[in-house]
Parts: structure tokens; sequence; C-alpha cells
């Protein structure tokens, strides 16, 4: 008797278990793209952006941001980044969206991460804080930007700098 009873609670523990984690668990066998893929288009159908002007907006774009690096000021807006390469905000958040897979916040917060990380690797900027450096790249605020750093490059502040620090010093060594 007692044994039978301890195995069928088992089962039943067992099959609640499996019956808790399915529901959890992701769509496995849904195919999410061809839900997603098409209102990409849908969205931005009547947009009146063609082809040619998405990649000379997009050239536009990448010269503005490798020259003048307008993601520096931490009071850049879509707007103001809109004039700056002669189009409407909308045509800009298209732009970002189609061409970078990003919004804007992300597209400048991820901008301001890479100048990040080419200023920790400058000797220049070795005796200062990280978060002085992070208002050096735009960012306003310490939560933003550690959030930002961690969720594009993976890794804490910290972390990044002290794996800079260890292949600089094994470069050194050889």
């Amino acid at each position: 008797g007692g044994s039978n009873e301890l195995i069928f609670s088992g089962a039943v523990l067992f099959i609640i278990l499996i019956g808790i984690f399915g529901i959890r668990q992701n769509n496995v066998f849904s195919n999410t793209e061809n839900i997603s893929s098409p209102t990409k288009h849908v969205k931005y159908e009547k947009s009146g952006l063609d082809d040619n002007n998405k990649i000379e907006l997009t050239r536009r774009l990448e010269k503005l941001i490798e020259t003048e690096k307008p993601f520096l000021n931490p009071e850049i807006s879509l707007r103001e980044l809109a004039q700056k390469i002669n189009t409407q905000p909308n045509h800009l958040s298209q732009i970002l969206n189609e061409q970078f897979e990003m919004n804007f916040n992300d597209f400048i917060n991820s901008k301001r991460v890479d100048e990040f990380c080419t200023k920790i690797k400058n000797n220049e900027f070795k005796h200062y804080k990280l978060i002085e450096i992070a208002y050096e790249c735009g960012f306003s605020s310490k939560s933003v930007f550690n959030r930002n750093f961690k969720r594009i490059t993976g890794k804490t502040p910290s972390e990044y700098k002290k794996e800079i620090q260890n292949v600089s010093s094994q470069s050194k060594v050889i």
C-alpha cells in the first residue's frame, strides 16, 4: 500500500512540474519571423522614402556621427539629429529602425558606448573615473550609462576596464 501511494504521489508531482514548466516555456514552435516581418513593411508603407533616399540619409547620418559626434550632447533629440541631416524626424526614425534595427535612444546610446570604449583605451583618460568618461561621452546619468553599457557589451564598465587593462599589460610583456 504505502509504496504505491509514494509512486503515485511522485508521478502526480512530476506531471504537475511538467505542466508548470510547459506553461512558462516560450513558444518554441512558433515562427516569430513570419509574424513580425510584414509589420516592418506595413509600418513605413506610406512614408515616401524610396531606397535611394534611404541610402542617402543613412550615408549622411553615418558621416555626421563620425565627424560631429552629435551623441556627445546629452540633450540631443530625434528632431535635432534629423535637422542636422536635413530630413524629417519620422524619416530619421525609419532609417534607424530599418537600417540599424534600433530606435533613436538605443542608437544614440550605442554610439556613446562605442565612444566610451574608445576613450577608455586612450592613455589620456586613464586617470579619469569611469563615470567621468561616461559624462564626456554624452551620458547624463550613471544608471542610464551602466544599464546601456551592460546591455550593449554584456559586461559592466568596470569588468570592461579590467579586461582592457589585462590585455594591455599582457601585450607589454611580449
